[in-house]
């Protein structure tokens, strides 16, 4: 328990691990240094293509006498451009069917940013700001799509306050100005993976989890949680009997690069896993839990959380594609994706404090539990 606490407060020490950044290389350094010095395990590093995104500067000013200049961040893939039209606002869940998009700035609400920015642009909107609704100013940051390629029309986050704000006057139409700079090119990254190569012929389980966070703040639920438990892990089946292989991959805020990239360089390899445990944001005191679970393996993981009095708030059968899992399980893979909610999910509020060393100690059991039953069926 103190371990594990001790470890998330170390990778959270680090700051925001946005791919491409100082960040990333400390993160990178401080798991090899881990693996090596604390673990007594070595890692192989491999190399990985993906297209990196470097905001240098995004504007979203509300005309008027005088005109107001709203604090913004551009979302991640976001059209370098500029635009001035009409603001709109739009409920997130009324974005796939709304008519009123067409050549105007939609202001959303909704969770996922990934999710409401293509259904925007096949609205035909000509901007798009992704507000939220927490008391705080806190900017939920986001990416426009996790498609691996730039958005369309330039996209820009901003606060809760200024959210509200804007939607009292929208009822007046107001105009803005939206207007997104920033170099995008391909850049290298890598995976860092450990394989535990037991004396059992037993299938082969991989247990994945995305070192790498938006650039805001600690974002101890996102991911520094599940990077802290599959360092737990590797600790714990090390000298096990069983055949495991652990990925630690980069780039997933960006839309799943390192898992996707370890796919395709061990294709065939992954086509014979006997299953996949993703890890991704597994402990936040302030939501709910939350297992996704491909229907082949929902039988065992529902009788594993009875016999451990494991309470999961929400079954997703199959699991949401929004993690690392997603690559492996359109191969057919069996897969287990442990999560919680926290509602300062992507914001800079994401904090360690909102991580109990208790549920984060009952999530890593719970998941040690897990890979021992598929690793061992």
């Amino acid at each position: 328990m103190d371990r594990l606490q001790r470890t998330l407060g170390e990778i959270c020490s680090l700051g925001p691990r946005w791919q491409g950044s100082e960040g990333e290389r400390k993160i990178l350094n401080y798991l090899e240094g881990v693996l090596l010095r604390r673990i007594g395990i070595g890692c192989k590093k491999e190399e990985f293509d993906y297209l990196g995104f470097n905001a240098q500067m995004a504007d979203l000013v509300l005309e008027g006498s005088p005109p107001t200049k709203i604090n913004c961040q551009p979302l991640a893939y976001s059209a370098t451009e500029s635009f001035t039209g009409e603001l709109v606002y739009i409920p997130g869940e009324n974005l796939s069917e709304s008519t009123a998009t067409k050549g105007k700035i939609v202001l959303t609400d909704a969770l996922k940013s990934y999710q409401a920015y293509p259904q925007a642009v096949r609205r035909g909107a000509a901007g798009f700001v992704f507000g939220n609704h927490l008391k705080e100013n806190l900017i939920r940051a986001g990416v426009t799509n996790y498609e691996g390629c730039l958005g369309s029309i330039p996209a820009v986050a901003i606060g809760g306050g200024d959210t509200q704000r804007l939607l009292e006057r929208v009822r007046e139409k107001p105009r803005v100005r939206i207007e997104v700079r920033a170099d995008s090119k391909w850049e290298r990254s890598e995976n860092l993976v450990v394989s535990v190569e037991g004396g059992r012929q037993n299938p082969r389980v991989l247990v994945c989890s995305h070192y790498d966070s938006m650039g805001l703040g600690p974002h101890a639920f996102d991911n520094a949680s599940g990077t802290a438990a599959t360092l737990e892990l590797i600790e714990v089946f090390k000298e096990s009997p069983y055949r495991l292989t652990f990925l630690l991959c980069g780039a997933e805020e960006l839309g799943f690069w390192g898992s996707k990239a370890f796919v395709r360089q061990h294709l065939e390899e992954c086509k014979r896993l006997g299953a996949v445990v993703c890890l991704d944001g597994i402990s936040s005191d302030l939501g709910s839990v939350e297992i996704g679970v491909t229907e082949s393996l929902a039988p065992r993981i529902r009788r594993l959380a009875e016999r451990e009095k494991f309470e999961v708030d929400q079954w997703s059968i199959p699991p949401r594609p929004s993690s690392d899992h997603t690559g492996f399980e359109a191969l057919g893979v069996p897969v287990f994706w442990l999560t919680t909610m926290d509602p300062y999910y992507h914001t800079a509020a994401d904090v360690p404090e909102h991580v109990s060393k208790e549920r984060l100690t009952r999530h890593t059991t719970f998941a040690a539990h897990v890979i021992t039953s598929l690793a061992d069926p």
